[in-house]
């Protein structure tokens, strides 16, 4: 299990999720900033609305510091119900 931190943009539906709870791996804003929004658990196995591969994002967070949510209704990394 890994706990990692999303982060909302004060512009826009993007989020993104990253290991650091202080934001610093996190790419500048276009257009604003980024806001920690919550905490999320995942494991390879955690299944994330929108058909969201945590494998995938744990490899982002892992070799680029963070993983991009370009918008809300395609993927939040908000934990699914199945």
């Amino acid at each position: 299990m890994t706990e990692l931190y999303v982060f909302r943009g004060t512009f826009g539906n993007a989020e993104m999720v990253t290991d650091d709870k202080s934001g610093k791996k996190l790419p500048p804003h276009p257009f604003g900033k980024w806001i920690f929004s919550r905490t999320i658990i995942v494991s390879i196995e955690t299944r994330l609305i929108g058909g969201v591969d945590c494998r995938q994002v744990l490899a982002n967070v892992a070799k680029d510091g963070y993983h991009h949510w370009p918008e809300l209704e395609s993927g939040s990394p908000s934990r699914g119900n199945d």
